[in-house]
């Protein structure tokens, strides 16, 4: 730990706390005006609890002050004695401590921590070996001994890393997993595509050229997601430019396919040939989810996990109410293709269009099921000790998009069939068909009301 002072043979004091708690948001999900008031009151009475979570005991480790000189390289070895211990929370203790209104008076020049590649050798460099899986604050309390309002240059390296050698935490590694396997899974779509594709390329529709790009889309987003986990697990240090690149592409796949869902909902290629005036809308409304899903992923990036902020809800209720209008749109779209393919009597695509309607009332369902399950244990709890499953948060989504594209890919897939499910030019246009709907569906409101 090396500082530099203008002063010769000044004494600093110099003091640890190591602590554990079982709450995520705790340490995670606080502002840094209330996280200035932790580092006060956890370094002075590490046992109290500064908050309503609702723990009983508490794990930490607590040094005491040791005097050095300041103009050397600090070795930190009979600094770092002792064990972790455990008592309980005692909030009566709070009336027992005392502490430095001058500990955190610099605090406020202070935003984050970021990484960064050393600059220098560490020269002596010692280690804490915490005793479980948990959520830890370090505070590392330094100030000169006869002057507090001293202003020093000081570096401290600290390297967070389990006896693996890995340095992804428990929170995020299994997402390096997940990933993997994802990886893996989008490779064997995009070969069997490719290979039904190869032996029925003269009978594709653009339809099947559209999941194709959803599915290579889908395999880069998911190989980036790796590479950028792999590389924090090895090093320590996370590219953001990879991770925001990442994140594009992952916005492009699902613009794309709720571009998809709309198209194959109208019956495009089925009983249209084309979109007529709804291109122009599918276009406009796509460029405004990718933008506000761009703008979501970014807010994301630099914030902690499970953090419900005024950020993220700014971010995140335009894209829901998107989300809705794109959902009430597709739904829409399938209600009236259907009453066009019962007209017609065209029991083969109708079949299609149930199974595809059914199995978008099953990812209706599902996301609405996960979400208050989501906001229930993750979101209203005053205390996540659940830390550990927070990466399902972030995994359900693309295993439910995953199964969602995989039952597109099966019923739409390059077949035999595929000029069965294929437009059909008629006498009557996709509007006459709308128009014979309605006049039907007007003529049974009026024989109802007249018996």
């Amino acid at each position: 730990m090396p500082i530099s002072s203008s002063r010769d043979e000044n004494k600093i004091n110099v003091g640890l706390v190591v602590r554990s708690s079982p709450c995520f948001e705790e340490y995670f999900g606080s502002e840094y005006w209330v996280m200035k008031d932790y580092f006060s009151w956890y370094y002075h009475c590490p046992s109290a609890l500064f908050g309503d979570f609702g723990y009983k005991n508490v794990s930490y480790l607590k040094t005491d002050e040791l005097k050095f000189s300041c103009n050397h390289l600090i070795d930190l070895k009979p600094l770092i004695r002792g064990e972790f211990i455990t008592e309980s929370v005692d909030s009566s203790n709070s009336r027992l401590c005392r502490t430095d209104d001058t500990l955190c008076d610099s605090f406020s020049t202070i935003r984050h921590i970021s990484e960064s590649a050393n600059t220098h050798q560490i020269k002596n460099g010692h280690s804490i070996t915490v005793p479980n899986d948990g959520n830890y604050l370090l505070i590392l309390f330094i100030r000169f001994e006869d002057s507090i309002d001293y202003r020093f240059n000081l570096t401290v390296d600290i390297n967070f890393e389990p006896n693996s050698g890995q340095y992804l935490s428990a929170v995020d590694y299994p997402l390096l997993k997940f990933y993997g396997f994802m990886s893996c899974l989008y490779f064997i779509f995009a070969l069997s595509w490719f290979i039904v594709s190869m032996i029925r390329w003269q009978e594709l529709l653009k339809i099947q050229f559209f999941i194709a790009v959803i599915i290579f889309l889908g395999m880069v987003e998911k190989a980036i997601f790796f590479g950028v986990y792999q590389s924090l697990n090895v090093t320590g240090i996370v590219n953001l430019n990879i991770f925001y690149m990442a994140e594009l592409f992952s916005c492009l796949k699902r613009t794309f396919a709720r571009i998809l869902l709309i198209m194959v909902s109208s019956g495009y290629e089925i009983i249209r040939p084309h979109l007529g005036s709804n291109r122009n809308k599918i276009i406009t409304i796509g460029i405004f989810y990718f933008i506000l899903g761009t703008f979501d992923s970014t807010v994301k990036i630099f914030k902690p996990k499970n953090e419900l902020t005024n950020g993220n809800l700014f971010a995140e209720m335009p894209l829901a109410l998107l989300d809705s209008i794109i959902c009430w749109w597709i739904f829409s779209n399938l209600v009236q293709t259907t009453k066009i393919l019962r007209l017609r009597r065209n029991c083969i695509k109708l079949e299609l269009f149930n199974q595809l309607t059914n199995v978008l009332v099953f990812s209706v369902l599902a996301s609405v099921a996960f979400m208050i399950w989501q906001i229930h244990n993750h979101k209203l709890t005053s205390c996540l000790s659940t830390w550990k499953y927070l990466w399902i948060d972030e995994a359900y989504w693309h295993i439910l998009f995953s199964i969602i594209l995989v039952s597109i890919m099966v019923l739409w897939r390059p077949t035999n069939n595929s000029q069965r499910y294929a437009f059909t030019a008629l006498l009557m246009d996709g509007s006459q068909d709308e128009l014979i709907v309605e006049n039907r569906s007007n003529i049974i409101e009026n024989t109802n009301g007249n018996n």
